[in-house]
């Protein structure tokens, strides 16, 4: 073989091999290809078409479908609850099949956009559950669970940051374990207790509660044995962690004298400086204790009436309950009024709208939880029809009741530091008086804790 014949030879070997025509050879992976953005077309909502509805009509909501309706308007959910639509947030999501009624007497603008949203909400539900007492029996036993009993008459209620509920009973100041565990930390001993009195808790855990006394105090018992006879004076005690009694303040009269004290309780509070707050039933006012035991008076004139302004400037009506949030905002049951009143921190009051349906029944204790969200019991009277449960009016302005069946609503409510409400059986409370009439025997008393949904 000559050389050209060799090379030709070559030269075909190097082509073979470069277009991949021995396996030996390891091939190239080809480049990868980018692939090409394919934006998809844009979807456009088909708009829903607000039906508006008139003063004194109704509807069911449906899906897909919204409602532009007045201030004043009333929607009812599946599950029974009923929101009354007063406040700020003007596009209120219910679940579906809510039934939206317009009363008569809402003539305003259609400024509400009821709806159901996107998806379905989820019902507003409020589900309850037992802590301690007899639904059979009422009394003054300690025990665990049902064990225990209780005389539910206007009490006070507080409850610590670990889960502990302290309730004013009678004479006697009781606490309650998360678990149920029923004790009495002290005994007042005081022959005609008030039917009213109240209690607080501080950050730190002390337990306040302010007492009205009128009676004979039974001699060598309890922190009030010492005064002796006849009594009738207010007091802010102090609770060791043992139940010892100090008086932290003290005013009125001191026996035997049977004039009127000074200074009525009905409920009170206490603000992250250490700030008492009384509801000064009888005078009309709302009263303030510093930490130092001064007092002075917050707002109101001493005068009953109905008026909004700075201090003393404001007026109530036999104010029975306060409640404070955490901007320390004071919240106050106006019950002569039967009117809701707000107190900034600077001593500004002011009215809360409350629904105008003469079936919603006005009640003389409140509650507020860390977010501001206001609790009160309310009673709707239809006919011969009475039905009670709990309102809730959120930071918006709106209503909403959460029915209650099966057990007879006490007076009395409070909230912990996560939200969870604390309420009472064994009262019956009656829209037609400012205070509640309460029943003191038959039927039992319990503490529940109520867990609300939306």
């Amino acid at each position: 073989m000559n050389f050209q014949q060799k090379l030709i030879i070559l030269t075909l070997s190097i082509l073979i091999t470069a277009c991949g025509g021995s396996s030996d050879t390891a091939s190239i992976a080809p480049s990868p290809v980018a692939p090409v953005p394919v934006t998809p077309a844009p979807v456009t909502p088909t708009p829903i078409t607000p039906t508006i509805l008139a003063s004194g009509s109704h509807a069911t909501l449906a899906a897909n479908e919204q409602y532009l309706v007045p201030k004043g308007t009333s929607v009812t959910t599946p599950s029974g609850s009923i929101i009354f639509l007063y406040g700020s947030n003007s596009k209120p999501i219910v679940p579906l099949n809510s039934i939206i009624n317009v009363p008569s007497s809402a003539t305003g603008a259609a400024t509400y956009t009821v709806s159901s949203g996107v998806v379905n909400v989820a019902p507003l539900n409020a589900t309850s559950q037992f802590i301690a007492g007899s639904a059979t029996s009422t009394g003054s036993l300690d025990g665990v669970g049902s064990a225990a009993t209780f005389f539910i008459v206007g009490n006070g209620m507080a409850v610590d940051a670990t889960g502990n509920i302290f309730i004013t009973n009678q004479s006697k100041v009781r606490k309650i374990t998360p678990e149920g565990v029923v004790t009495t930390l002290t005994d007042f001993k005081v022959t005609n207790i008030d039917l009213n009195p109240s209690i607080t808790i501080d950050k730190s855990g002390n337990v306040f509660v302010s007492l009205q006394t009128q009676g004979f105090i039974i001699p060598g018992f309890g922190p009030l044995a010492n005064l002796g006879g006849y009594f009738n004076s207010n007091n802010i005690f102090e609770l060791t962690a043992t139940g010892q009694s100090i008086a932290f303040k003290q005013w009125g009269v001191t026996p035997p004298s049977s004039s009127p004290p000074s200074l009525t309780t009905g409920g009170l509070a206490l603000d992250s400086a250490g700030n008492f707050y009384i509801a000064d039933t009888t005078h009309h006012r709302i009263v303030k204790f510093d930490p130092t035991g001064s007092m002075s008076v917050f707002a109101g004139s001493g005068t009953a009436g109905l008026a909004d302004g700075a201090g003393v400037a404001a007026m109530f009506n036999s104010p029975s309950d306060v409640a404070i949030d955490g901007q320390n905002n004071l919240y106050v049951a106006d019950s002569g009024n039967s009117a809701l009143r707000k107190i900034k921190p600077d001593g500004t009051v002011s009215t809360i709208t409350l629904p105008s349906d003469p079936s919603f029944g006005f009640s003389y204790k409140i509650a507020v939880d860390p977010a501001g969200n206001i609790f009160s019991i309310y009673v709707r009277l239809v006919g011969t029809s009475k039905s009670s449960g709990i309102y809730r009016l959120d930071t918006s302005g709106n209503i909403t009741n959460f029915p209650i069946s099966g057990i007879t609503l006490g007076s009395t409510l409070t909230t912990d530091s996560k939200g969870a409400l604390y309420y009472t059986s064994g009262g019956d409370v009656s829209s037609t008086e400012p205070i509640p009439a309460m029943i003191l025997s038959g039927a039992g008393a319990q503490v529940l804790k109520m867990t609300l949904s939306n």
